[in-house]
């Protein structure tokens, strides 16, 4: 099968050429978009004459979520869900799950068989509904799902929609693939002094004008049908003549549009495809899941990261298609309160979650203190106390310069033998050379440790070659690396010592380190108090190409003099000032130093900052100044609540 190539509408048009439409008209009003609905609403026409499958004209040849891999990973998620909802006694008795536009059916023959295979109890209660506009595409669905035909409903969209009530705030889960970036849209081009509209006429070769004069008699659909041998030809060949027209101040009722506007200083030269039927898809989509049962919406498709050149519709022999601006997505989500994630797949395709921001605040909130990591001191009561410490929770064991490098390591060690997930921080600047690095790798591998903290350390005195972590952390390269995952620093309100631009450029570099030696690598953050200052950095070294996944350090419960003491010692910035004069928290102390700390309002600031869903927070690592009960205690109350 031949690759299909896309084609812009948009190109040097013919000499001889002959308009297929009388007038200039919105995009979204072009003839081109009857095209498409054609070629889907005749897709096995277009098989029997072409000998191609319908998917061949998606831009990657097959849709990213009728791969067996995606499949399974939806399943999971989905069966996630359900499993929660029945330990609540949540979980309904009919599960229903919907998918619009369903193609031939792919999606849902897997997704059926992995749930019947993985949870057949379960399996019995779903019923899968699933409608498109084009009854082809329902038969070829209904076709390959007969084997699952007890747990199946196929409507047609109108029929679907006339029904919805009866399913209105019962789907636990809502999808669709690449429907998004098929439908009619505006075409927005971005100006310094505003906004305006591209109108566009279609015109075709003079060769084709017996075939314009039969469409304008007896309509496209009957034309296509009758000469179907020349149907791909006819549609490769359109072109699209293109005016624009300004922007009056009643055009612009759209918030994403006026958000456009009040930007276009910044994003002049730019486009942007707006289609409300997007907007229009998703109010459906939303009024039919079950946000209190912590429902979804799936949506895999084209989708570009904000308005950019030349962003316009495609041709793919028969189809159209376009990347969809991820703004008009996410004005929606904030207008709904809907949490709105987006996932690259390959290349533009990527993988939308739609969640209600009340549940997934409450989820995040509830995960994040789960699945904390902690950092104590390795003193010699808590070591002897170490029954105290939670198996499961990742143990981050501080390098000091009154204890040094091995003592740390020794303490992880023993941590590890009891059963504990327990890791070292290991310090530069207490590293001596290659064979030290050597005598570090082997004990901690023998002890079935494979992840380790670097950073420079807490003294100024270099005891060896390695004055910086990015230097160790080479120096472990060369040697050889036998971690798995590894934790560097990051500093939201900056270093006492460090310019900003070096703590960047580091960052990069270990990221490069971690991209070429194959690991994971996290950052943790120093501590800070202020949730807009954590938000914003790491949203801004996001956009800088740091995509390393970033763990807020946090405080876990303790006094106001422990409190401030800590913040002295690191340095951090504007939060000793925070604490000692500013906000309620600071209030407290400087009122009683004995006021007990609790960390739950800064991370519930954090996981609601407006946006968080734009960084790369993915979660949380406890500072416990070894209050081991205080932290468990106040851990437990939230699990348990």
């Amino acid at each position: 099968m031949d690759k299909i190539i896309a084609e812009t509408f948009f190109t040097n048009l013919p000499k001889n050429a002959i308009a297929l439409e009388s007038d200039f008209v919105r995009l979204d009003r072009s003839i081109i978009w009857k095209f498409n609905e054609l070629f889907w609403r005749n897709y096995s026409l277009w098989e029997k004459t072409y000998s191609e499958h319908f998917e061949s004209s998606l831009p990657s040849g097959i849709s990213e979520s009728h791969r067996p891999e995606f499949i399974e990973s939806s399943t999971k998620k989905f069966l996630q869900l359900v499993e929660k909802l029945e330990i609540k006694n949540k979980l309904p008795n009919k599960i229903y799950v919907y998918e619009q536009g369903p193609g031939a059916g792919l999606f849902a023959k897997g997704f059926l068989d992995n749930i019947k295979t993985l949870r057949s109890d379960i399996y019995e209660n779903v019923i899968y509904l699933a409608s498109d506009s084009s009854c082809e595409i329902l038969k070829a669905c209904f076709r390959l799902l007969h084997q699952h035909e007890a747990h199946i409903k196929l409507y047609m969209q109108d029929a679907f929609e006339d029904a919805q009530d009866n399913f209105k705030n019962k789907i636990i889960y809502a999808r669709h693939s690449n429907m998004w970036g098929q439908l009619p849209c505006r075409l927005i081009s971005i100006r310094k002094s505003g906004l305006a509209e591209v109108y566009v006429r279609a015109i075709v070769e003079k060769k084709y004008e017996d075939l314009i004069h039969e469409i304008k008699e007896r309509g496209l659909e009957y034309v296509l049908i009758k000469h179907v041998d020349v149907w791909k030809e006819f549609f490769r060949c359109i072109k699209l003549q293109a005016r624009s027209i300004s922007f009056s101040e009643i055009d612009l009722e759209n918030s994403y549009l006026r958000f456009l506007k009040e930007t276009s200083n910044e994003t002049a030269g730019n486009e942007t495809l707006l289609s409300e039927l997007i907007v229009n898809n998703l109010s459906f989509l939303n009024g039919l899941i079950d946000w209190e049962r912590n429902g979804y919406i799936e949506v895999v498709d084209l989708i570009a990261p904000s308005a950019s050149k030349r962003m316009r519709p495609l041709k793919f022999d028969g189809a159209i298609s376009y990347k969809v601006d991820s703004g008009i997505i996410k004005s929606w989500g904030a207008k709904e309160n809907k949490s709105v994630d987006f996932h690259k797949i390959r290349k533009l395709n990527t993988l939308i979650t739609i969640k209600d921001k009340s549940n997934i605040k409450n989820a995040r909130f509830l995960e994040f203190v789960s699945t904390a990591s902690w950092e104590i001191f390795p003193t010699e009561s808590l070591l002897q106390n170490s029954f105290l410490l939670p198996k499961n929770t990742h143990l981050a064991i501080t390098c000091t310069s009154q204890k040094g490098l091995d003592y740390t390591i020794d303490a992880a060690i023993s941590l590890k033998k009891l059963g504990l997930n327990a890791y070292p921080h290991i310090a530069a600047r207490y590293v001596s050379d290659e064979k030290n690095i050597r005598h570090i790798n082997n004990i901690l591998k023998e002890n079935s440790i494979s992840k380790i903290f670097v950073a420079a350390g807490d003294t100024a005195t270099i005891s060896g070659k390695y004055a910086s972590s990015i230097e160790l952390l080479n120096e472990f390269g060369k040697v050889g690396l036998v971690y798995k995952k590894i934790g560097v620093a990051g500093y939201p309100e900056g270093h006492p010592g460090i310019s900003n631009e070096h703590l960047i450029e580091a960052l990069k570099q270990k990221q490069d380190f971690a991209t070429k030696m194959n690991i994971d690598m996290n950052i943790i953050t120093q501590l800070c108090f202020d949730a807009d200052v954590i938000i914003k950095w790491a949203i801004s070294i996001k956009e800088m190409g740091i995509t390393l996944p970033i763990i807020i350090g946090i405080p876990g419960p303790c006094n106001g003099l422990k409190l401030l003491h800590f913040a002295i010692k690191c340095g951090v910035g504007q939060s000793i000032k925070f604490l000692g004069t500013k906000g309620e928290l600071g209030k407290k102390i400087t009122k009683n130093l004995a006021f007990t700390y609790s960390p739950d309002a800064l991370i519930s600031q954090i996981i609601a900052h407006p946006q968080f869903e734009e960084s790369n927070v993915a979660g949380i690592h406890f500072y416990t100044f070894n209050n081991i009960n205080g932290l468990l205690s106040w851990q437990e109350k939230f699990l348990v609540d």
